[in-house]
């Protein structure tokens, strides 16, 4: 059932957010029985959305969002909305281009442990309490086609990305990674994998592997002894559930070479060293990816693929 607005409303873009009215509410509609409760049989009068994107988001901004309906002056239901953008993604390969080094990812890992410590140290307040979505088949379908676009483009990735195939498609290995090697806390390595994989080159990244979950773990454990608390996890089992999530963002290297193809900003030349920069980092990743699952899982790689 279609939420009820004016159609007006509903062609109408939301801030500078990019979306329409009626797409925003169309999502929520669909997927978020809260908001079909707030909002019920009434008629919505306007959406707005605030940018809160200052030292927040990666590639993405941020968006505070209100939704009224009529005769209430008050909004009805707030979230926010994390929304990717050529202009963030941009400057992301602005900064990882001229600060891939090492002493930069400590520090970002450093904060991530702080970060950590103080969701550990509260999960009384938030553990359970969120239902946990995978991606939908829609987003898969959309990473099939610049996937595609991208092998098109590069085809020395298709040998190791197909290798892969299982990682993106099936929903069982899916959750393992996110949830099931780390039953209670999902994956805790998730960002700083995310963050290692998309950032750095190769030589970066593997010189950086062989310590810097131990530098993440001794700092998680320093920030939670300020609760008298200590982490529910062991170093290997942090280890463990790094490369697992290694695994899965290698995936979404091959998208990066598109995403980032259309940087107008800088000289021609100079672009073209960054492609094929990211065209390295992704052959790498994947080729490090399918090492890692050579060891974790063989049994998910195709057979005779390993």
């Amino acid at each position: 059932m279609q939420v009820k607005c004016e159609k007006c409303l509903r062609d109408e873009k939301v801030s500078n957010t990019g979306l329409t009215a009626g797409w925003i509410l169309d999502i929520l509609e669909k997927h978020d029985e809260k908001f079909r409760e707030a909002v019920g049989d009434k008629k919505v009068t306007k959406i707005t959305a605030r940018d809160i994107s200052e030292n927040k988001g990666f590639a993405s901004r941020i968006f505070k969002t209100n939704i009224y309906v009529e005769n209430n002056p008050d909004s009805v239901y707030n979230f926010v909305m994390k929304i990717p953008t050529s202009e963030c993604m941009n400057h992301v390969m602005d900064e990882t281009m001229d600060k891939d080094d090492k002493d930069s990812i400590k520090t970002i890992v450093k904060h991530l442990a702080a970060f950590h410590a103080q969701l550990y140290n509260m999960e009384g307040k938030w553990k359970n309490r969120f239902p946990f979505k995978f991606i939908d088949e829609d987003f898969v379908s959309m990473m099939d086609k610049m996937n595609a676009t991208a092998i098109k483009n590069h085809p020395e990735l298709a040998e190791d990305l197909q290798k892969l195939d299982r990682i993106v498609h099936d929903r069982e290995l899916l959750e393992y990674m996110l949830v099931g090697c780390c039953k209670d806390l999902g994956n805790p390595a998730f960002d700083m994998a995310r963050v290692i994989t998309n950032c750095t080159d190769a030589e970066i990244r593997r010189e950086l592997e062989t310590f810097i979950c131990d530098f993440y773990y001794e700092n998680l454990t320093k920030f939670m002894a300020d609760k008298g608390k200590t982490p529910s996890f062991k170093l290997e089992q942090f280890k463990t559930a790094y490369d697992y999530a290694t695994v899965n963002q290698v995936t979404w290297l091959p998208m990066m070479t598109l995403v980032f193809s259309s940087n107008h900003e800088v000289a021609e030349d100079i672009q073209e060293a960054r492609m094929k920069k990211l065209e390295l980092r992704a052959k790498f990743g994947l080729a490090d990816g399918v090492k890692k699952l050579e060891k974790l899982r063989p049994d998910w790689l195709p057979t005779g693929g390993a």
